[in-house]
């Protein structure tokens, strides 16, 4: 309905209109004295059921300081404070609330920085704005919005400002998006795992070739990232992919703001950011010379560009051919690119050059000329000769070799500047680098140092992220521990506790007095990073026990790390909040999983459930062993509160996935992990029903020491390690079925079962034997929101299915069917949806499940998988945009929100 940055001075009754130092414009709020308010009407379509606002609210100056401070919106008759002052708000701090049929949210984005006004002395602060606004308050077609500030001091010490205002209607038409036959809204599928022959370009542009060799490209214009030496009749390279490298500072130093790929018979396929940054980064799409909505796709058969969580992946069906493009933005380098292409093992195989080398398996011919003889890189200064070698030999310096098509205000003349000289300021400050980016990045990563020096600590932070996520395959890696503790050796771990409720048991429990638990972890010659995820339990109430003094450590090699705390005080520790944070190039992230929860060492609900996950770079197991440790520090001895690890897994990613043990990686990791779990199998299914029994004992006694009387234990396995207090811990549970797309997925109801609770869900399949998995999403009845994933490898003889609940998430059961029919089979040989016929079932609580399926002869399968998740769901709230599978999930929420509300 309205958008407005005010970049171009828009002069409405708003207020005056500032700069913040960067030629970045907004509405600048001053102080009269006492307060200010500005106002405006909207007009609404009369088929809208929603509307939201949203903004960016500046903090100029030290509001935290002064007494009384506040803002309130009104819509209409109805005020929302928002109560944004009063503290210096640290990242990630949430608010939210609902007065009057008004749903809103405040996030705050940035910490203490500078919007470059007088006065604010680094104090500045930014943060988000979102209402969701129900019906009745625009009845007449009408919203009255308005925004007023209290401030006591003068402007030269404080102000605010308001800045990217939108406010958007949904509409009724959006109610077809709710059956489940409709989900989810994508294109074709794509491959689970980018196969074949992997290169990467990205920050401020970082290469990584298909063999493996790194270095920093940051030459300005646009430049052959690869290319085909085989050329058509009008002498164009036959295959060409383009990238736009652009500065963003007087240093020279560059990023990725355009991508463009053009194969052979198809239309060239170019993607843009704006060079100019607004704090938005809408992405371009060109089919050929035509722009089209990336909502609606290509419009071709031959490429798919398809958004996939916070990526889009180009992908060509007929060759394999597929390109991962991750959008970032950052203050300092504005909206940027990084790449990931992907090349089928025989694709064009030994034609290709650029910057992104040769798919050839040969590291010594990485530096080529355009024409595909050897280039000599001659200047000593390594940096430099880098320089030379990519603005010599791969600028496009002929427009009429350019595949990009160039908006209002561009050109070839404006954006190709390779001839100017080589600018090495940032090699200086890598040469002694500060101690807070030796804190960050890692001996082994010059790049994150050259990101760190280039644009500060949250752009080298940034730089990890990226990295590791576009290294991310799901589907591609090797389980090297999987530890659910439950065989009870003491010996491999020295310290084993048992949980009271449910006779689970797990590695703990670690309390003041307790020694570090220590291994070394054998990890392939191939693995780029490993990935350790386990659960972290807060047993007993922390924060009454000076929080800050109780600590949770990890240790890698000879880096000692705690993973933080959540801040003290009432309502501050919630299901759902994240930390994260760098250790010398490790990267680690703590979610909330539940609090007020007990697992029975005290009468009271004070436990927690954390998920930690730790990304690990490769030179911390150069020798072929990762060392690990866990250790704490505690206030209060162990009857008071202590620590407890489980379900512990290692996983091995490989920098490519034909990096494991060659083109048949997927085929032996199917049979290596078979084998395990066939080992295990045995022994377990012989303690589970013990377990069951021991369960069952100890639910009772739970039962009967309850003080409160409440300890239900409807809703949980039997052999979950905790349960939640539903009363006090935002946790949900939903139950959900695994879909992998329009042509392979069938609803139950049109497969003919009536409708009822068990009507809805998918029968997947027929799947044919490959060399890479198949690819599920998670989807929970009525709502387009994934809650896991899902990965199915098949060899033509076993299965190895992996479920992942999402994040914030964790899994309370899985029940399956892989087979060669449609659906399970009773025993008068027909068909069922009841899970509770299916042959695969696991009701253990976990972050992950595998299990693996054999003796099959080579036929096609089909998959059921019916999952049980458990934590904070997404509220669907569609920020990510009002198009797609998003909106519907937000529709639905939003409709029964507000029936319980009016």
């Amino acid at each position: 309905m309205f958008f407005e940055d005010f970049d171009d001075e828009w002069d409405g009754a708003w207020g005056e209109i500032s700069n913040d130092g960067s030629n970045i414009n907004f509405l600048h709020i001053l102080n009269d004295g006492k307060s200010h308010k500005v106002e405006k009407t909207f007009n609404v379509p009369t088929d809208s059921l929603l509307v939201t606002i949203e903004f960016l609210f500046y903090e100029v100056g030290r509001h935290e300081k002064s007494e009384g401070a506040c803002v309130n919106v009104t819509v209409g008759n109805t005020a929302v404070n928002l109560d944004t002052f009063g503290a210096d708000d640290e990242l990630e701090v949430f608010s939210s609330d609902t007065i009057d049929g008004i749903s809103w949210e405040l996030s705050s984005i940035s910490d203490s920085g500078n919007l470059g006004l007088a006065g604010s002395r680094g104090a500045d602060q930014m943060h988000k704005v979102k209402l969701a606004i129900s019906p009745k308050h625009f009845e007449e077609g009408t919203i009255d919005f308005g925004l007023e500030v209290q401030m006591n001091a003068d402007n030269s010490d404080e102000s605010t400002g308001l800045d990217d205002f939108r406010v958007v209607a949904f509409a009724q038409s959006c109610d077809t998006l709710h059956t489940p036959k409709a989900l989810p809204m994508t294109q074709d599928p794509l491959p689970a795992v980018c196969g074949g022959r992997v290169a990467t370009a990205w920050g401020d542009p970082h290469m990584t070739t298909f063999d493996g060799i790194r270095y920093n490209c940051q030459g300005e214009g646009e430049f052959t990232l690869m290319k085909t030496l085989d050329t058509n009749a009008q002498g164009q390279p036959k295959f060409e992919v383009q990238g736009r490298f652009m500065s963003f500072d007087k240093r020279r130093i560059t990023v990725t703001r355009g991508l463009a790929i053009r194969d052979e018979g198809i239309p060239t396929i170019q993607l843009n950011v704006p060079s100019r940054y607004d704090r938005q980064c809408p992405i371009e799409m060109f089919v050929g010379k035509h722009k089209r909505n990336l909502s609606d796709g290509t419009g071709l058969e031959d490429v798919v560009v398809k958004s996939s969580g916070k990526k889009l992946v180009v992908y060509y069906p007929k060759t394999g051919l597929q390109f991962v493009v991750k959008m970032t933005s950052s203050t300092k380098y504005g909206c940027y690119f990084s790449v990931k292409a992907c090349l089928p093992d025989d694709y064009r195989p030994n034609e290709i050059v650029g910057l992104l080398g040769s798919n050839d398996d040969n590291p010594t011919n990485e530096f080529m000329k355009s024409d595909g003889s050897a280039y000599e890189v001659a200047n000593p200064n390594k940096d430099a000769g880098n320089y030379e070698y990519c603005t010599k030999e791969w600028c496009v310096r002929d427009e009429r070799k350019s595949l990009f098509v160039y908006g209002e205000g561009e050109s070839f003349s404006k954006i190709n500047r390779c001839d100017l000289p080589y600018e090495g300021s940032v090699e200086r400050c890598m040469a002694n680098p500060p101690t807070w980016l030796l804190d960050i990045c890692s001996e082994c990563d010059k790049r994150c140092f050259y990101e760190g020096c280039a644009g500060g600590a949250e752009e080298a932070k940034m730089a990890l992220d990226v990295e590791f996520d576009l290294n991310d395959e799901k589907g591609c890696g090797q389980v090297i521990i999987d530890e659910d503790f439950e065989e009870n050796d003491v010996s491999r771990w020295g310290i084993i506790d048992t949980a009271p409720r449910s006779g689970s048991l797990f590695l703990g429990r670690f309390h003041k007095d307790s020694p570090p638990v220590r291994k070394e972890i054998d990890m392939p010659g191939w693995a780029s990073y490993a990935t350790v995820e386990f659960l972290l339990y807060e047993i007993g109430d922390w924060r009454t026990q000076s929080r800050r003094n109780n600590r949770f450590y990890v240790k890698i090699g000879d880096n000692k790390f705690h993973m933080d705390t959540f801040k003290d005080g009432e309502n501050l520790v919630e299901a759902g909040s994240i930390k994260s944070g760098f250790k010398s190039g490790i990267h680690w992230k703590r979610h909330v999983l539940s609090v007020d929860t007990s697992i029975g060492y005290s009468i009271q609900n004070k436990d927690q459930i954390h998920k930690i996950v730790i990304q690990v770079p490769a030179c911390y197991f150069q020798n072929g062993k990762l060392p690990i440790e866990f250790s704490v520090t505690m206030s209060a001895g162990e009857s008071s509160i202590s620590a407890g690890v489980d379900d512990l897994r290692i996983t091995a990613n490989p920098r490519k996935c034909s990096d494991m043990n060659g083109a048949d990686s997927l085929k032996q990791k199917l049979q290596l992990e078979a084998f395990m779990k066939r080992a295990e199998a045995e022994e377990k299914q012989a303690q589970a029903e013990k377990k069951r029994a021991q369960a069952e004992q100890k639910k009772t006694l739970d039962q009967q020491r309850s003080v409160r009387g409440k300890a239900s234990t409807e809703n949980e396995a039997e052999e979950h390690t905790v349960s939640s207090d539903e009363g006090s811990s935002p946790v949900d549970c939903r139950v959900a079925f695994g879909y992998h797309s329009r042509g392979l997925s069938q609803s139950f109801k049109d497969l003919g079962f009536a409708e009822g609770p068990l009507a809805w869900g998918w029968a997947n399949g027929p799947f044919a034997s490959s060399n890479y998995a198949y690819s599920f999403e998670l989807y929970a009845e009525g709502t387009s929101i994934s809650v896991g994933t899902m990965t199915v490898g098949y060899d033509g003889s076993q299965a190895v299915v992996t479920v992942d609940a999402g994040e914030r998430l964790w899994l309370k059961g899985v029940q399956a069917h892989i087979g060669d029919s449609r659906l399970p089979l009773k025993e008068d040989g027909s068909e069922t949806i009841d899970p509770e016929d299916y042959p695969i079932s696991n009701h253990k609580m976990a972050l992950s499940r595998s299990f693996e399926v054999t003796d099959f002869e080579g036929g096609q399968i089909y998959v059921v998988a019916e999952v049980t998740v458990c934590g904070v769901f997404s509220s669907g709230d569609g920020s990510e945009g009002a198009n797609g599978a998003g909106l519907d999930g937000l529709i639905s929420s939003v409709r029964n929100f507000f029936g319980n509300l009016m």
